[in-house]
């Protein structure tokens, strides 16, 4: 969907530009109509005068009041479909046969300056503070394909992940951390996707993580861990005793022990020790294993994967050598490269767990096509011009699901009949009939095939954007295209060509392939692939489907569905902070430029001219505006309370059939530069004032929300 914004092009001075100046009738002035008179219907009808003795105060405060009425001409249109807005994740149209790698999409790999919620934070080890970020990259085996790629998808759209691996989530050490400074007394404590993960040790091989949970317990307090019930039963002075579901163990500091399958640890220091034994308490790390160590392709069971690799989505994988650790990452475990397997659909996301990040394979640019067809048939007519009569030819027929889906020599046509005139080879003449959309008959020019060129275009296969040329092939290439066969060349994708293998009777085109009625896979191809034998559609990397190829082939007939542009896929990626809204049946504003200098000074030549013929916004009070003393009944300049400006405050009054014409002008003044610049503010958020009302208002106060009241 093609969206249409409001845009208010920059330089106010001499460059707010209009499309239409009308000349309105007089009308009573109310500031309730306001933007009316200055803009109605989608046409300006304005001229802002600042004085030339003005602060700059007033200048600025013009541009906003300018700023505002330059995004109010034009209509509101009806969008349809669903607009998508993403904010702090990655939304980018990409094109089939593309890999998520492709930087000209985004960058790769993203991190928290792509994906909100990513980390670029510290850790601290053994006090020792670390800088550490979160990335998301791709590999080129995370692509996206249709039936190009295998024929079993059809139509369908589909992300591949054609090898594991195709997607890493990386926790990076920009400072390598040692090995030695990691250990279970001081262990390295991160959140990897989303999760707390206590290491407390690593080498170049394998990280060990403490499985464990804390918990702080007094003396009687049970907890539940893996279904069953954990108690703490009895704390001494440097040991505790611990039953679980009934079963009773003993567990001194700094040890551990597996008391009815779980295992409890107490750690040097964890005791609360007190006379009063109901006061008494421990910290222990309780679970069916302290610790576990994981090598590099096993499940990532704290994300809630099963620790066989084979079995599991994401898998370890880490950068170590013998002294530091560089990064930890999480791989995407899935080879998914077949129409079996688990290739992501229109509609559907690759997410992580936690769901700390998606890829959503959101939809395809465009769902509007135009069908097309071409088959074989005789044909006659009389064309327009009354003396061509076609008999019997026999000819290859165009046609279009649109009134207009072909130009011939430039023509709009809504059918195109192409015959062959005589012997087939090089300088076989073609001649291509049409018919427009009003049931009427033309002759197109012949084409005499020869040796200068490999193809002549006939014929243009339209449908907005899309432009698909009917070239006859007049010499034999023996790997791909033989004398006189069609071949449908995309302008925009050239090395897409769809070739039609022609069959002949008497030298006229009358079948697909060798035999009548009978598909063979070289009846039809897609580049060098063979499509003739395929019972599903095919759909090129452009988009172009192929519609059930075989069947239609067996009825010597090509049918195609036509994008009216390049499909794409929308791929939004989210991170854990990214937020979407959706926007169905949105109404947008369509603009008409503004062309016309409507800013002016008022020593400027041209605004005498305009006097009663233009409508006014004068900015400043008859101090520092000519204009104003004038449109007011005074002398310029006039100061103080002979203005008739409230003290200290600001008035925006309406004077109708100001300067004679029958135009209205509105006054913009202040007791002093700010006072103005407030009144002008106004004007900008003038819906947000609904005390703006009347012929006219004072403005009062130094900041946004002022107060507007009715002028004395």
């Amino acid at each position: 969907m093609k969206k249409i914004l409001s845009k208010i092009g920059a330089g106010f001075i001499g460059a707010v530009m209009t499309g239409a100046t009308l000349l309105a009738p007089a009308m009573a002035a109310d500031l309730n109509d306001y933007p009316a008179p200055f803009v109605t219907d989608g046409t300006t009808d304005m001229l802002m005068v600042v004085g030339a003795a003005a602060s700059p105060a007033d200048v600025v405060g013009a541009i906003n009041v300018a700023v505002r009425l330059g995004a109010e001409p034009g209509e509101e249109v009806a969008v349809s479909g669903d607009s998508i807005t993403v904010i702090g994740g990655e939304d980018k149209e990409i094109a089939l046969n593309t890999a998520l790698n492709d930087t000209t999409a985004w960058s790769n790999p993203l991190d928290d300056g792509d994906l909100a919620g990513f980390l670029d934070t510290q850790v601290e080890v053994n006090d020792t503070d670390y800088d550490v970020k979160e990335e998301l990259s791709f590999t080129s085996d995370a692509i996206i394909v249709s039936s190009f790629q295998d024929e079993d998808y059809g139509s369908a759209i589909v992300l591949e992940t054609s090898d594991e691996g195709a997607v890493i989530y990386k926790y990076v050490f920009d400072d390598p951390i040692p090995h030695a400074e990691i250990t279970s007394e001081e262990p390295l404590e991160i959140t990897f996707m989303g999760t707390d993960l206590e290491i407390t040790s690593i080498d170049e091989n394998d990280i060990t993580l403490s499985m464990a949970t804390e918990y702080y317990l007094v003396n009687g307090e049970s907890v539940t861990v893996s279904g069953k019930t954990v108690v703490l039963d009895g704390v001494g002075e440097s040991s505790v005793r611990v039953k679980v579901d009934g079963v009773t163990g003993t567990v001194g500091e700094t040890k551990t022990e597996t008391i009815n399958g779980i295992k409890v640890e107490l750690e040097d220091g964890a005791i609360f020790y007190v006379d009063d034994s109901s006061q008494r308490s421990a910290t222990l790390n309780i679970g069916e294993e302290t610790t576990k160590s994981y090598d590099e392709g096993d499940g990532i069971v704290p994300l809630g994967e099963p620790e066989d690799g084979d079995d599991a989505k994401w898998v370890w994988e880490m950068s170590a050598n013998a002294t530091h650790l560089e990064y930890l990452a999480a791989e995407y475990n899935v080879q998914a490269d077949d129409a079996d397997e688990e290739v992501i659909l229109l509609g559907e996301s690759l997410v992580s767990p936690n769901n700390y990040f998606s890829v959503e394979f959101a939809s395809a640019t465009t769902e509007s096509y135009a069908d097309y067809s071409i088959s074989f048939d005789e044909v006659e007519f009389t064309a327009d011009d009354g003396a061509t009569e076609v008999d019997n030819l026999d000819s290859v027929v165009f046609k279009s699901s649109l009134e207009e889906g072909f130009t011939v020599n430039g023509v709009d046509a809504t059918e195109v009949y192409m015959g062959w005139n005589n012997t087939l080879g090089v300088n076989t003449t073609i001649t291509t009939y049409y018919k427009d959309k009003d049931g009427d008959y033309f002759s197109g020019t012949d084409v005499i095939l020869n040796t200068s060129s490999t193809r002549d275009t006939l014929v243009n296969i339209l449908n907005e954007d899309t432009v698909i040329s009917v070239e006859v092939t007049a010499i034999t290439n023996a790997t791909e295209f033989h004398v006189n066969d069609l071949v449908l060349v995309n302008d925009d994708s050239p090395n897409e060509a769809i070739k039609l293998t022609m069959g002949y009777a008497s030298d006229k085109p009358t079948h697909l392939g060798t035999a009548a009625e009978d598909a063979a896979a070289d009846d039809l191809y897609y580049g060098a692939t063979t499509l003739g034998g395929k019972d599903l559609d095919f759909r090129t990397v452009y988009g172009v489907i192929v519609k059930d190829p075989e069947n239609n082939a067996d009825q010597d007939e090509v049918e195609l569905s036509i994008p009216e542009e390049q499909v794409k896929v929308n791929v939004i990626i989210k991170g854990p902070g990214t937020t979407t809204s959706t926007t169905t049946g949105a109404t947008v504003k369509s603009v008409i430029p503004i062309k016309d200098n409507i800013a002016r000074l008022d020593t400027d030549a041209e605004v005498e001219s305009a006097k009663g013929n233009k409508n006014m916004i004068i900015i400043g009070g008859p101090a520092v505006n000519r204009l104003t003393a004038a449109v007011l009944g005074l002398s310029y300049p006039t100061y103080g309370v002979d203005s008739t400006v409230p003290e200290n405050a600001a008035m925006i009054k309406t004077v109708e059939n100001a300067f004679g014409g029958g135009k209205v002008a509105y006054v913009v003044a202040g007791w002093e530069a700010a006072n103005t610049g407030a009144a002008c503010s106004v004007l900008q958020q003038y819906d947000d004032y609904s005390a703006l009302t009347g012929t006219g208002v004072k403005v009062s106060g130094t900041a946004t929300p002022y107060e507007v009241t009715a002028l004395e």
